[in-house]
Protein backbone atom coordinates (compact mmCIF):
# COMPACT_ATOMS: atom_id res chain seq x y z
CA UNK A 1 0.00 0.00 0.00
CA UNK A 2 0.76 3.10 -0.89
CA UNK A 3 1.11 6.33 2.04
CA UNK A 4 -1.95 8.23 0.66
CA UNK A 5 -4.03 4.48 1.22
CA UNK A 6 -2.97 3.64 4.95
CA UNK A 7 -3.09 7.34 6.28
CA UNK A 8 -6.44 8.40 4.15
CA UNK A 9 -4.73 11.42 2.94
CA UNK A 10 -6.46 13.62 0.09
CA UNK A 11 -5.34 12.67 -3.31
CA UNK A 12 -2.66 14.86 -5.06
CA UNK A 13 -3.02 16.48 -8.19
CA UNK A 14 -0.61 17.19 -10.14
CA UNK A 15 -0.51 20.08 -12.93
CA UNK A 16 2.46 21.01 -15.13
CA UNK A 17 2.66 24.18 -16.81
CA UNK A 18 4.61 24.75 -20.09
CA UNK A 19 6.48 28.32 -20.49
CA UNK A 20 7.90 29.91 -23.18
CA UNK A 21 11.39 30.12 -23.61
CA UNK A 22 12.17 34.04 -24.09
CA UNK A 23 14.36 34.84 -27.25
CA UNK A 24 16.67 36.61 -25.25
CA UNK A 25 17.40 34.29 -22.96
CA UNK A 26 18.05 32.23 -25.73
CA UNK A 27 20.64 33.68 -26.65
CA UNK A 28 22.42 32.76 -23.04
CA UNK A 29 20.87 29.42 -23.32
CA UNK A 30 22.79 28.27 -26.84
CA UNK A 31 26.50 30.16 -25.63
CA UNK A 32 25.86 27.86 -22.41
CA UNK A 33 25.09 24.57 -24.68
CA UNK A 34 28.63 25.63 -26.76
CA UNK A 35 30.11 25.57 -23.51
CA UNK A 36 28.74 21.76 -22.99
CA UNK A 37 30.07 20.82 -26.50
CA UNK A 38 33.12 22.30 -26.35
CA UNK A 39 33.58 20.39 -22.34
CA UNK A 40 34.23 17.21 -24.04
CA UNK A 41 35.12 15.01 -20.71
CA UNK A 42 35.26 17.73 -18.20
CA UNK A 43 32.46 16.95 -15.97
CA UNK A 44 33.23 19.73 -13.85
CA UNK A 45 32.76 22.19 -16.89
CA UNK A 46 29.81 20.20 -17.49
CA UNK A 47 28.09 20.88 -14.41
CA UNK A 48 28.73 24.15 -14.27
CA UNK A 49 27.68 24.85 -17.81
CA UNK A 50 24.35 22.70 -16.25
CA UNK A 51 23.78 24.90 -13.67
CA UNK A 52 23.97 27.85 -15.76
CA UNK A 53 20.92 26.26 -18.48
CA UNK A 54 18.78 25.77 -15.01
CA UNK A 55 19.37 29.63 -13.87
CA UNK A 56 18.72 31.12 -17.46
CA UNK A 57 15.66 29.41 -16.83
CA UNK A 58 14.58 31.02 -14.02
CA UNK A 59 15.38 34.50 -15.29
CA UNK A 60 18.74 35.12 -14.62
CA UNK A 61 22.15 33.60 -14.97
CA UNK A 62 25.33 33.85 -12.39
CA UNK A 63 28.62 35.02 -14.05
CA UNK A 64 32.55 35.54 -12.84
CA UNK A 65 33.30 39.24 -13.51
CA UNK A 66 37.39 39.30 -12.70
CA UNK A 67 36.73 37.34 -9.61
CA UNK A 68 33.66 39.08 -8.33
CA UNK A 69 30.45 36.96 -8.74
CA UNK A 70 27.63 38.54 -10.13
CA UNK A 71 23.78 37.90 -11.05
CA UNK A 72 22.56 39.07 -14.49
CA UNK A 73 18.83 39.14 -15.00
CA UNK A 74 17.72 38.51 -18.00
CA UNK A 75 14.64 40.29 -19.89
CA UNK A 76 12.23 38.19 -19.66
CA UNK A 77 10.77 35.69 -16.48
CA UNK A 78 7.82 33.18 -18.08
CA UNK A 79 8.26 31.47 -14.60
CA UNK A 80 7.41 34.46 -12.19
CA UNK A 81 4.42 35.48 -14.64
CA UNK A 82 3.36 32.14 -14.14
CA UNK A 83 3.80 31.92 -10.00
CA UNK A 84 2.07 35.11 -10.14
CA UNK A 85 -1.31 33.27 -12.47
CA UNK A 86 -0.86 31.01 -9.71
CA UNK A 87 -1.52 33.24 -6.69
CA UNK A 88 -4.02 35.09 -8.10
CA UNK A 89 -6.36 31.84 -9.17
CA UNK A 90 -5.81 30.30 -5.55
CA UNK A 91 -8.70 30.27 -2.83
CA UNK A 92 -7.86 33.67 -0.42
CA UNK A 93 -8.01 30.94 2.18
CA UNK A 94 -5.85 28.72 0.94
CA UNK A 95 -1.96 28.49 1.47
CA UNK A 96 0.80 27.65 -0.58
CA UNK A 97 4.23 26.44 -0.17
CA UNK A 98 6.72 27.52 -2.86
CA UNK A 99 10.01 25.52 -3.28
CA UNK A 100 13.09 27.01 -5.10
CA UNK A 101 16.62 25.92 -5.32
CA UNK A 102 18.72 29.16 -5.97
CA UNK A 103 18.61 31.72 -3.09
CA UNK A 104 18.61 34.18 -5.83
CA UNK A 105 15.31 33.03 -6.57
CA UNK A 106 14.41 32.75 -3.57
CA UNK A 107 15.04 36.58 -3.22
CA UNK A 108 13.00 37.50 -6.45
CA UNK A 109 9.63 35.27 -5.41
CA UNK A 110 9.74 37.08 -2.06
CA UNK A 111 10.34 40.72 -3.41
CA UNK A 112 7.92 40.24 -5.79
CA UNK A 113 4.85 38.87 -2.63
CA UNK A 114 6.13 42.22 -1.08
CA UNK A 115 5.04 44.40 -4.03
CA UNK A 116 2.21 42.35 -4.22
CA UNK A 117 2.02 42.62 -0.14
CA UNK A 118 0.90 39.33 0.95
CA UNK A 119 2.30 37.95 3.93
CA UNK A 120 4.72 35.29 3.50
CA UNK A 121 7.79 33.64 4.92
CA UNK A 122 11.12 32.88 3.66
CA UNK A 123 13.19 29.07 4.86
CA UNK A 124 16.59 29.04 3.44
CA UNK A 125 19.83 28.96 4.83
CA UNK A 126 20.22 32.47 5.90
CA UNK A 127 17.53 32.61 7.88
CA UNK A 128 17.72 33.72 11.86
CA UNK A 129 15.04 31.77 13.12
CA UNK A 130 13.42 29.34 10.57
CA UNK A 131 11.50 27.59 13.66
CA UNK A 132 9.35 31.27 13.96
CA UNK A 133 9.54 31.53 10.03
CA UNK A 134 7.59 27.61 10.06
CA UNK A 135 5.38 28.15 13.09
CA UNK A 136 4.23 31.64 11.45
CA UNK A 137 3.51 29.94 8.34
CA UNK A 138 1.32 27.11 9.73
CA UNK A 139 -0.22 28.93 12.52
CA UNK A 140 -1.23 32.32 11.61
CA UNK A 141 -4.10 31.98 9.09
CA UNK A 142 -3.14 35.84 7.35
CA UNK A 143 0.58 34.16 6.24
CA UNK A 144 -0.41 32.21 3.35
CA UNK A 145 3.05 31.72 1.77
CA UNK A 146 6.04 29.71 2.48
CA UNK A 147 8.98 30.48 0.15
CA UNK A 148 10.94 27.43 0.79
CA UNK A 149 14.62 26.51 -0.52
CA UNK A 150 14.23 22.63 -0.83
CA UNK A 151 17.94 22.71 0.54
CA UNK A 152 17.23 24.14 3.54
CA UNK A 153 13.13 22.81 3.74
CA UNK A 154 12.83 19.31 1.69
CA UNK A 155 12.91 17.44 4.65
CA UNK A 156 11.87 17.33 8.63
CA UNK A 157 8.98 19.88 8.49
CA UNK A 158 5.48 19.34 8.67
CA UNK A 159 3.94 22.17 6.31
CA UNK A 160 0.02 20.29 5.88
CA UNK A 161 -1.18 23.32 6.30
CA UNK A 162 -0.62 24.24 2.73
CA UNK A 163 -3.30 23.13 -0.14
CA UNK A 164 -0.71 23.95 -2.91
CA UNK A 165 2.99 22.98 -3.82
CA UNK A 166 5.10 24.84 -6.01
CA UNK A 167 8.07 24.28 -7.77
CA UNK A 168 9.98 27.00 -8.75
CA UNK A 169 12.40 25.44 -9.30
CA UNK A 170 12.54 21.11 -9.15
CA UNK A 171 15.10 19.92 -7.21
CA UNK A 172 17.61 17.88 -9.83
CA UNK A 173 17.53 14.74 -7.30
CA UNK A 174 13.34 12.77 -7.20
CA UNK A 175 14.33 11.84 -3.70
CA UNK A 176 14.38 15.38 -2.64
CA UNK A 177 11.61 16.32 -4.69
CA UNK A 178 9.97 13.62 -3.11
CA UNK A 179 10.48 14.64 0.30
CA UNK A 180 9.50 17.82 -0.26
CA UNK A 181 6.12 16.65 -1.91
CA UNK A 182 6.18 14.97 1.63
CA UNK A 183 6.17 18.22 4.03
CA UNK A 184 2.67 19.12 2.63
CA UNK A 185 1.08 15.62 1.95
CA UNK A 186 1.21 13.86 5.14
CA UNK A 187 -0.79 13.01 7.70
CA UNK A 188 -3.10 16.00 9.35
CA UNK A 189 -3.45 17.16 5.54
CA UNK A 190 -7.25 17.73 5.02
CA UNK A 191 -7.82 18.63 1.40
Amino acid sequence: YSGPECLDLPEQHYVTRRLPFPEANKVFYDKVVQEIVNAKKDITLMKNSFLRMRQICSGFIGLDDGGTKIKVELPENPKLEALEELIDEMPKNAKMVIFHEYIYSGIKITNFLNSKKLKHEHLWGGNSDPIRSVNNFTKNKSCRFLVNNSKSGAAGLNLQVANYVVFYESPVSSIVRAQAEKRCHRAGQKS
